[in-house]
């Protein structure tokens, strides 16, 4: 009859190391990030997770019937990944020296292929998988999709560009009354610079005797209210203007009033 085996020995840590790699396993199968390992130099995919496995639509049976980086990404983003590879090889790795990681994490745009052929846009972070002399026999990417980043980078940008050509003066201002932006209506109408205003309180624009009419006005937006007013406001000549002057809560995901948007028209011409 054999005896366990006793704590320390052979066995036990072969135990150890068998439940650590199926931690391990675990982990990475179930990471929030696309993650996928490549041998070198073949560049053939030896590894991925579920999330990369969902982003890219290939399977472990694809992975083992021969799946290759360059098959991931466009010709573009192939060659970018070599140039930083040479870069990352040019140096300690051709003279046989362990690798040595730069400072900081270098992260790549790419765009990435799925099997079906559609094409959809990656931010990649790559580290490289080393044997026991510090030279790299592959290359580990963490990737995200970033489709709907950009997206929404597009989406801001387009907006941004209407408000900033429309004619009204159109501002916006965080909770303390600073300004946050100022379109160029507005820089027609009072006659201060985007980078003069931006930073400074709504106060600026109050004629002497009336600050508190613009305090009144913030703190009723602040609570959810739209108040639509006509009043006067100063510009930098010292010129008294007529405006009409729409105020409103800007909110965040959760309905929380985040900041305050204003809309202001010149009508002095049309009072005259």
């Amino acid at each position: 009859m054999t005896n366990p085996a006793e704590p320390g020995t052979s066995e036990d840590l072969e135990q150890r190391y068998l439940e650590l790699s199926a931690e391990y396993e675990q982990f990475r199968y179930h990471l929030p990030d696309a993650l996928l390992e490549l041998e070198l130099p073949s560049a053939r995919v030896v590894s991925m997770n579920r999330l990369a496995e969902v982003l890219l639509g290939y399977t472990m049976e694809d992975v083992l019937a021969g799946l290759y980086g360059y098959q991931l990404v466009d010709e573009e983003s192939w060659q970018r990944a070599l140039r930083a590879g040479e870069e990352d090889f040019s140096g300690r790795v051709r003279q046989g020296l362990p690798y040595e990681r730069r400072p900081g994490q270098q992260v790549h745009r790419f765009t990435a292929i799925r099997k079906d052929g559609s094409r959809f846009p990656i931010e990649a972070q790559g580290s490289y998988i080393v044997d026991a002399r510090g030279v790299p026999t592959g290359v580990r990417f963490l990737f995200r999709d970033i489709s709907a980043r950009l997206a929404a980078e597009r989406e801001r940008a387009r907006l941004a560009a209407i408000v900033d050509s429309a004619g009204d003066a159109i501002v916006s201002r965080d909770l303390d009354g600073r300004i946050l932006s100022w379109n160029r209506g507005a820089e027609a109408l009072y006659g201060w610079t985007a980078a003069e205003m931006v930073g400074r309180t709504a106060d600026v624009l109050a004629p002497p005797g009336q600050e508190d009419e613009v305090r009144e006005l913030t703190e009723r937006v602040k609570q959810g209210d739209h108040v639509k007013v006509t009043t006067r406001r100063q510009a930098r000549d010292g010129r008294l203007i007529d405006v009409e002057l729409s105020l409103f809560p800007v909110l965040d995901e959760s309905g929380q009033v985040m900041a305050i948007g204003g809309i202001a028209r010149g009508i002095t011409e049309r009072l005259r």
